[in-house]
């Protein structure tokens, strides 16, 4: 049995994909292995929940806009507060992820603890994400992140003249922590190759943890064309678009939006758009669910969502980018280019004018979901912590 220390900056309650995916991997290391979880909270506090032993630390700095000075601040308080945590509990192994990553490793290295980073997003590369693509020569001041408010655009320039020293200094320590991890996890082949490319890093790739149960509905008779979580980058002005050009079909928007979102009266007042808001049952919206669209106009990581869907035999329509293509495979149906509308609405009759054809999908769906079962990948992880920790 070994003593795991996951150090991270959210992880409960779960605000995300990374989150979630950590959360169901907790829950099954927790029962061959003691698990205790450092996170940022409110205040101090203790909390046991499903055999996990969570450690809440407040670690926020409140500078609100300036949220690379706020990362970068934090990070440095995390490095004081992980270290007396450790000194005191002397973990086998540090796992870690997202921003206290490099706090997280740093520490690890102090110790002498092997330490496992996950690679599940773009925060280790690039300060917005990649939003302009991967196709990047680093000149980090030129970029201008994909926004819409008004007061960004306003504040813009002044702004990044004031972080971009945190923000070099938030990428160089995050190559050495990348660099420095005893072993690198990447979340798709996608993003192990990219981080091949830009870190000279080798890593080996681990598709996100998933509950199938969490997500499976019992029944299966859905109409509608699914969207789930709508921002500008995952594509809702596309998937407007294309509602608009099928006034015939129903579609069907899940997730929270911001309350002075660009789009939010078109959301929630286009006739054939049903918009359901954020919900915790996934099982009733796969239900309700025929094709699953994925308009994303940046290059997603993973898509989890796509998993979710072929869990049910739902054929996802995705946009070539990222990682959606590695994990759609011929499941489904990867559109080369997101911003043609024509083509995402061929592709949709193509697909719900011909039983026979969608039942085929749907069959290569279900088949292909098994890839991302939880027990293959979790065997993977098991094997890498049992290397390094003997």
């Amino acid at each position: 049995m070994a003593k795991i220390l996951v150090s991270v900056r959210n992880f409960y309650p779960i605000i995300g994909g990374a989150e979630l995916s950590m959360y169901t991997l907790l829950n099954r290391l927790s029962k061959d292995n003691e698990v205790h979880v450092i996170s940022n909270g409110l205040s101090n506090n203790e909390i046991t929940k499903d055999g996990l032993h969570i450690h809440e630390r407040a670690a926020a700095i409140n500078i609100p806009q300036f949220w690379q000075i706020r990362t970068y601040m934090e990070c440095k308080k995390w490095v004081s507060l992980l270290d007396n945590f450790v000194s005191e509990n002397k973990p086998d192994i540090i796992l870690t992820q997202l921003e206290f990553a490099l706090p997280s490793v740093e520490i690890a290295q102090k110790y002498n603890i092997p330490s496992v980073l996950f690679i599940r997003d773009y925060s280790h590369f690039c300060p917005i994400g990649f939003v302009n693509g991967t196709n990047c020569n680093r000149a980090c001041w030129r970029c201008s992140p994909n926004m819409n408010s008004r007061l960004y655009n306003t504040l813009k320039f002044g702004q990044d003249f004031l972080q971009y020293p945190f923000t070099r200094k938030l990428l160089k320590w995050s190559e050495k922590t990348v660099k420095g991890a005893d072993s690198v996890i990447a979340n798709s082949q996608f993003l192990s190759t990219l981080t091949k490319n830009w870190f000279d890093v080798d890593t080996e790739y681990i598709y996100p943890f998933i509950n199938f149960k969490s997500v499976q509905s019992n029944t299966h008779d859905g109409t509608f064309i699914t969207m789930i979580r709508p921002d500008l980058l995952k594509g809702v002005k596309i998937f407007l678009d294309i509602a608009k050009k099928m006034p015939h079909i129903r579609f069907l928007c899940v997730g929270r939006i911001p309350k002075y979102f660009e789009f939010k009266s078109e959301l929630e007042n286009t006739k054939n758009i049903v918009y359901l808001g954020w919900t915790n049952n996934m099982g009733d919206v796969y239900s309700k669910t025929k094709l699953l669209l994925v308009p994303s106009i940046w290059p997603e990581p993973f898509g989890r969502v796509c998993v979710e869907a072929m869990v049910n035999g739902i054929p996802p329509i995705v946009s070539n980018r990222g990682g959606l293509p590695e994990v759609v495979s011929d499941a489904g149906i990867v559109v080369d280019d997101p911003f043609c509308i024509d083509d995402w609405v061929n592709k949709i009759n193509q697909i719900c004018s011909d039983v026979s054809y969608y039942n085929e999908l749907s069959d290569k769906a279900r088949k292909r979901a098994e890839l991302f079962n939880f027990d293959t990948q979790y065997k993977k992880l098991n094997d890498i912590i049992n290397e390094l920790t003997p």
